[in-house]
């Protein structure tokens, strides 16, 4: 059901299906006659708004986003689409189990994480006010967050590193935070009070050295925001965005299903419980199609909210020469780099996902053309699917300009492979899930991915140090015939690169680094390794209730720390595989998954418990 054009808001949606209409009461009269005739007089220009090119490209968009929602059987579906100063909102499906109630472009959407690009846009302003330096440490603003370093010596992170999630703090603070409420009163932790928590807290990285997503960072931007302007963040937001935007119904709340009238979330039909994320200012968006367009205009359109120059760093690359990103590139509140490839490759679009673990939502602008595109579901549904089909949106948008698509990614050709690169490509890799080996097989160099057992993947080499994969299941059965895993094989790409004295495997979704694997170090310190093998043993949290074992693995001299059972296993359990660093700590040796938050580092704790970087205790 298109319900772009609502009798309760006839204006905006006359506005949105004939822009050059700027009239309120008789707008959809005028419409009318002008659809009725447009055929006899079209030539005459009288009422060529009613057919401007936001309707052309509305249409285009409605057909691609149908065809998501018949294939995937999705309860509810809706986009919005700006191109050059017009806006387009249409909706498919319903927000209840037996359909009786439509989705619209006015339904409140969990939009979740898509709540940092407000709060990075809520900084620049007091940047472009000149009461915010972004360079300075958050220190200068709250001297008494001094979370615990590995390494004293490192300096205090800055508020551009809190934006672009290179302060090296960990995902999240866990009392209360994340996914999942551990405490029964949401207000026993507030997000805006864990600037006086920090002593729980760890970095996990050096600041400014490595990408690490962080919705703590985010809490922490919105405590400056507080601070500096003297409002809380839900009045900053307010007054300085969402009102000059006309955006009445967007909000930020911790649990979203608190909303009146808000989409539920579905899975195989049936409804379920939003997440609740405590950390507003990371993950507390809610708000509809018309409203995110209001939104996008302005980003997209200078003077509206923000001056011209600080849109220009907002869409910026914000981490030049920062070897363990790999070429993944960051701004401030939006990833800028071509995230999933595509027919963006080597351009400059700016993006930004959000998901609940089941509703999710695409956020994709391309502010050198004047283009924007938001897509939602509320029921779940691959991430890659949804940016992909966001992707075709605004493939058929730039179809529209005069100089047409840019170059597509093309995948490096297959090439032979040298002795001495297969010999320096063998080894351990710690990343996201255990440990990954490279070793030979009897066809070449093969890829034992932990949680995967029964898949062989074969490493094939490509020109210009390279690999692909060929992904077999028990070595035999190829499953590249199969449509998803097809499209993983034709889009990944791994390649070695020696960073700082390790070895990196990145792998890179269409072009763009996406996983990291690194390379077990070899021990140095004996005493460090003696001082942990003190505490092998199982752990259990009174947090999350679960099970935890520290063990030892002679074999390699690493450590795991891994969950057994029982009680939560989300974002905030620690990964599953530590190197020793040194007596007081162990850290994982592996950002993992582009944007989950993977690193953490445990502590050792008087009294023989340990504590990782999120604030979790663990005792024998």
């Amino acid at each position: 059901m298109d319900t772009g054009y609502d009798e309760r808001t006839n204006q905006q949606y006359f506005t949105l299906m004939a822009a050059s209409f700027k009239m309120a009461t008789s707008g959809k009269f005028l419409f009318r006659i002008c659809t009725a005739v447009l055929s006899l007089w079209a030539s005459t220009g009288v009422c060529i708004a009613a057919e401007s090119r936001i309707a052309e490209v509305a249409n285009l968009a409605e057909d691609i986003v149908l065809q998501l929602h018949d294939e995937e059987e999705l309860v509810g579906t809706g986009f919005t689409v700006y191109y050059k100063g017009e806006l387009a909102s249409r909706s498919y499906g319903s927000i209840s189990e037996d359909g009786s109630e439509p989705l619209t472009p006015i339904t409140p959407n969990a939009l979740h994480e898509l709540a940092q690009p407000f709060t990075a846009l809520a900084v620049m302003q007091l940047v472009a006010r000149e009461l915010v330096d972004p360079d300075l440490p958050f220190s200068n603003w709250f001297p008494q967050f001094m979370p615990w370093k590995q390494n004293p010596a490192w300096q205090d992170f800055t508020i551009r590193q809190l934006m672009t999630h290179h302060s090296g703090l960990p995902a999240y603070f866990a009392l209360g935070s994340g996914m999942e409420v551990h405490e029964p009163d949401l207000q026993a932790q507030p997000w805006n009070n864990l600037v006086s928590r920090s002593d729980e807290i760890a970095l996990v990285a050096e600041p400014g050295t490595v990408y690490e997503y962080s919705y703590l960072g985010y809490s922490l931007l919105g405590s400056l925001i507080e601070k500096v302007s003297g409002l809380t963040y839900q009045e900053y937001i307010k007054t300085n965005i969402l009102d000059p935007l006309g955006m009445a119904q967007t909000t930020f709340v911790a649990d979203p299903s608190a909303v009146s009238g808000i989409s539920p979330a579905f899975i195989n039909d049936e409804t379920v419980a939003h997440r609740i994320f405590r950390d507003l200012p990371g993950a507390g968006l809610v708000s509809t199609l018309d409203d995110m367009g209001q939104f996008m205009k302005g980003l997209l359109e200078a003077d509206r909210i923000l001056d011209s120059g600080s849109l220009q760093q907002i869409f910026s690359v914000q981490n030049q020469g920062l070897p363990q990103d790999a070429n993944f590139e960051i701004g401030l509140g939006f990833f800028v780099s071509p995230v999933t490839g595509g027919a963006f490759y080597n351009t400059r679009t700016a993006s930004h996902a959000s998901t609940d673990g089941v509703a999710r939502s695409y956020l994709l602008l391309y502010p050198k053309k004047e283009l924007g595109v938001l897509l939602a579901t509320n029921t779940r549904l691959s991430s890659v699917k949804l940016r992909d089909t966001t992707d075709r949106i605004m493939e058929k948008m730039l179809e529209q300009e005069p100089e047409g698509l840019p170059e597509p990614w093309q995948a490096h050709k297959e090439s032979s492979l040298a002795e001495t690169e297969s010999d320096r490509l063998k080894g351990t890799y710690s990343g996201p899930g255990g440990l990954f080996t490279v070793e030979e097989s009897r066809k070449g160099l093969k890829l034992e991915v932990p949680y995967l057992p029964f898949l062989n993947v074969a490493l094939i080499p490509r020109e210009e140090g390279y690999y692909g994969v060929d992904i077999r299941l028990l070595g035999f059965l190829n499953l590249g015939r199969m449509s998803q895993v097809r499209q993983l094989s034709e889009s990944l790409e791994g390649k070695i690169l020696d960073i700082d004295g390790r070895k990196l495997f990145f792998w890179y979704w269409r072009g763009v680094a996406a996983v990291t694997l690194t390379e077990l170090p070899a021990p140095q310190d004996f005493t460090a390794i003696n001082a942990w093998k003190a505490r092998v043993g199982r752990y259990s949290s009174n947090l999350t209730g679960g099970e935890y074992t520290l063990e030892f693995i002679p074999e390699s001299n690493i450590f795991t720390f891994g969950f057994d059972g029982g009680g939560f296993r989300l974002f905030r359990d620690p990964p599953e595989i530590y190197c020793a660093v040194t007596v007081n700590s162990l850290q994982t040796c592996s950002k993992g998954m582009v944007g989950t938050g993977s690193r953490n580092v445990v502590r050792a704790m008087a009294g023989g418990g340990i504590r990782d970087a999120m604030g979790v205790t663990y005792n024998k």
